[in-house]
């Protein structure tokens, strides 16, 4: 039987209004034990975990209050879960990501984390796009990088990749000798943070 909201009405009797009152907290019931622990459990009313149907739209927010719920990401087009920040704030899409060996993902706070592969020629220094694409959000800031040379089997090459200068776009390497100044062709892996 479906909830009932305005019963018992002023001019129910007891005996008439049984029925509906009996279905009224059978609703109920079934909507508390829905993802909660139940009357008389050790952890009654607690959440045994949340469930977020996705929204078509994000919510709306006022002045000191935020929310969190599920919705397509434009990146992933997946349900994923966003937070948004009050007075109708930024929206952060805060579980997509690309797993991947050039890929991305946020954090809960907003900050962009992208990583990737990329080589230097023995004519540097070399600039390196981050890659763009309508799938991959851009950085609007980036606050720091760190690069790895990657050089898979090789035990010791004496090769070191260097950091020049980076921008939210691109940012300039060079490949070189560990102790002496020259040009070197190499493969690094790269990790960006920024926003």
């Amino acid at each position: 039987m479906p909830y009932q909201q305005n019963i018992p009405l002023p001019t129910d009797q007891g005996s008439q209004s049984q029925a509906d009152l009996l279905g009224n907290f059978q609703a109920l019931y079934t909507l508390i034990d829905e993802n909660h622990a139940i009357f008389g459990d050790p952890n009654e009313g607690k959440h045994k975990w949340v469930t977020l149907p996705a929204q078509l739209a994000p919510p709306v927010t006022a002045a000191n209050e935020v929310a969190l719920f599920a919705g397509p990401s434009v990146y992933t087009g997946a349900t994923e879960l966003g937070y948004r920040r009050e007075g109708n704030g930024a929206i952060i899409d805060f579980t997509s990501a690309n797993r991947a060996i050039a890929g991305w993902t946020f954090l809960p706070s907003g900050v962009l984390l992208k990583w990737g592969q990329a080589a230097t020629t023995n004519a540097g220094p070399d600039t390196i796009a981050f890659p763009v694409a309508a799938n991959i959000p851009v950085f609007n800031n980036v606050y720091s990088m760190q690069l790895t040379p990657f050089e898979p089997g090789a035990l010791d090459t004496n090769i070191a990749v260097r950091l020049l200068t980076f921008t939210a776009a691109d940012f300039d390497v060079w490949g070189s000798d560990r102790t002496i100044v020259s040009n070197v062709a190499m493969t690094f892996n790269y990790l960006a943070i920024g926003d």
